[in-house]
């Protein structure tokens, strides 16, 4: 106390200033109408700007935990729409489970390589597998390589050794796509005859038919059809759903009945055989 008290005495000079000045403004905003409104209004203009600014923080820093929640509903979503589209196959079908879907989130990730792949944070111990499909909310992805336990590499879409087979429904048209090897944005849809009639804008989906992705899932839509000299089929380029660029979280598919289905098959699914 004896220290504060000697510090006010050394600065009393400045102190006595600053308090006639508060006194005066205080007389002005008092006294005046106009200068009234116009402190008032500053002061309000502050409030608003200073819980406008908090307001932003707040939500900045919640972010994360929106993004979790917003990832969890699309992994119900995902889910529940597996189990709609189980439910609608016909009596000889409805007992087969659903797909389930293992939240992974993006640790590494390049696109701009000739072979290219996804790290997640996802591995064994979570569910995951060699050879499970995986995809985004807006379209495949690609497809595990390795796992450990708590860590998986998975075939980008943009990797030589996928290949999806493919349809664009709405016609019947049945094909397979590739990467073109030049964009992340881009793929190419193969061994579509070239009588066929195929429209920019059409929609690209997979068929489902190796149960490693959903049928109906989204792939992309045509961006381009042309011919190229004498071939059988048409050049088709199609601008891929998934925004390979910005990828922060996949989902992992797991079949309950994949494995029973591998089993039928004599030799297994090399690396380049459509998905």
């Amino acid at each position: 106390m004896q220290q504060l008290l000697q510090l006010m005495g050394r600065y009393r000079v400045v102190l006595t200033f600053v308090g006639l000045q508060l006194i005066c403004f205080w007389l002005i905003i008092q006294q005046n109408r106009h200068q009234s409104a116009t402190v008032f209004t500053s002061a309000n203009y502050v409030s608003v700007q200073g819980a406008r600014l908090s307001s932003y923080v707040t939500e900045y820093f919640g972010l994360k935990q929106q993004n979790t929640s917003l990832v969890a509903q699309n992994k119900r979503l995902l889910e529940e729409l597996s189990q709609l589209t189980v439910s609608s196959n016909p009596k000889d079908n409805v007992h087969l489970p659903g797909y389930q879907f293992i939240v992974g989130k993006v640790m590494n990730n390049s696109v701009m390589h000739a072979e290219n792949y996804l790290l997640i944070d996802k591995g064994k111990l979570a569910g995951v597998e060699p050879g499970m499909g995986v995809v985004s909310p807006d379209g495949v992805v690609g497809k595990v390589k390795m796992c450990n336990d708590h860590y998986s590499i998975v075939y980008s879409f943009l990797h030589p050794a996928i290949t999806i087979s493919a349809k664009i429904p709405n016609k019947g048209i049945l094909g397979s796509v590739k990467w073109d090897k030049k964009d992340y944005r881009f793929g190419q849809l193969l061994f579509v005859p070239r009588d066929i009639k195929v429209e920019k804008g059409d929609t690209v989906l997979a068929t489902g038919y190796s149960s490693i992705y959903p049928e109906n899932y989204p792939i992309g839509t045509v961006s381009a059809v042309s011919l190229q000299g004498t071939t059988s089929f048409l050049d088709i380029k199609v601008q891929l759903s998934t925004k390979f660029a910005s990828l922060n979280y996949v989902y992992v598919i797991k079949n309950p009945i994949q494995k029973e289905l591998d089993s039928l098959q004599q030799n297994g699914a090399p690396e380049h055989q459509q998905q």
